[in-house]
């Protein structure tokens, strides 16, 4: 059984290439110059067209499962959302949702979205969060199944390049002259150079909070079972001293 590519099967994409291919200017002059036995371009020629057969094949193998998916995501992008004519979503949402009713209900709610004015039609990601958060009247999420299936969609790994960036910055942060460092440093480290890298900001741009800065200099700041002080409570100001030892 030969393996499928794109729906079509190893044989069938052998039937649509050239059994004689170009081979190029050069190539084709050094052929004729040379007098080269038919029988010997066949079999280059033929060699080619078994090397594309099994480019193709390698291709294939290295997609990715879920390529169904990452190719039919495109539809949950804000324009194709707010569009007042757009394709059905039943057939994304039968990759996710089994139940009939669940289903309906985002076809229902797919249907209806453009007519809401949204704010952030700019950014597919602040645009769903913001569908997410909206309710109606009585306070009911109108399109929480829909959420629910583009949140999904959209926190997909679409490629393991991040992971291997990961692994790269690794080699950065611990170094020979750095090799004493513990687990617990070195991911703190990489957790903060990629939570800056999210949040868009650099180490100097970025304002400790108060209860960080309060306990610099004390065992509490080695502890990690130290407890987070709650961003609602009422933090009390920092010394002035204490302030100016910092800067």
């Amino acid at each position: 059984m030969h393996k499928t590519l794109h729906g079509y099967q190893a044989g069938d994409i052998r039937q649509h290439l050239d059994p004689r291919p170009q081979l190029g200017y050069e190539a084709e002059k050094a052929i004729r110059e040379d007098a080269v036995p038919e029988a010997a371009k066949a079999g280059i020629r033929g060699r080619c067209v078994d090397f594309t057969v099994k480019l193709l094949e390698e291709i294939r193998n290295r997609l990715p499962d879920n390529i169904e998916i990452l190719r039919q995501m495109s539809a949950l992008s804000v324009g194709e959302a707010l569009r007042h004519t757009k394709k059905p979503i039943t057939e994304l949402a039968e990759m996710f949702m089994t139940s009939p009713e669940e289903i309906n209900q985002i076809e229902i709610q797919w249907c209806n979205i453009h007519h809401i004015q949204w704010e952030h039609v700019d950014n597919t990601e602040k645009f769903w969060c913001e569908v997410e958060s909206y309710r109606d009247a009585t306070g009911d999420k109108l399109f929480k199944e829909l959420c629910n299936l583009a949140l999904t969609i959209l926190s997909l790994p679409h490629s393991n390049a991040q992971v291997e960036r990961v692994f790269s910055q690794l080699n950065v942060v611990k170094t020979k002259l750095r090799n004493r460092l513990s687990l617990l440093t070195v991911n703190s480290i990489l957790h903060i150079r990629y939570g800056l890298q999210t949040a868009g900001k650099k180490c100097y741009q970025y304002s400790l909070p108060s209860s960080m800065l309060r306990i610099i200099g004390t065992m509490e700041s080695y502890s990690s079972e130290s407890k987070q002080a709650n961003p609602e409570e009422e933090e009390p100001p920092l010394d002035e001293d204490v302030i100016q030892a910092l800067l």
